[in-house]
């Protein structure tokens, strides 16, 4: 057995699109709300910089059995 989690582990072997594709599904399986309130803090917060460069980063929201009361208890 190892002391690191599988993020470390995934940071420490991989790089690139692969990495951040496996720490997304790591991050959402570990909490769920916790991921879709990151992302869509992320969609939502305003870049500095050229007009609508705050659109590049998205959140598609959709109907979903996860409701907003349960991303707002995330911290």
């Amino acid at each position: 057995m190892t002391n690191h989690d599988v993020e470390h582990a995934i940071r420490k072997r991989m790089s690139g699109d692969v990495r951040d594709a496996f720490l997304a599904i790591v991050r959402s399986v570990k909490n769920k709300p916790a991921f879709f309130a990151d992302k869509l803090y992320k969609s939502m917060k305003v870049q500095t910089g050229s007009p609508g460069a705050g659109l590049r980063e998205g959140a598609m929201v959709g109907s979903h059995p996860l409701g907003l009361s349960d991303l707002t208890l995330q911290q």
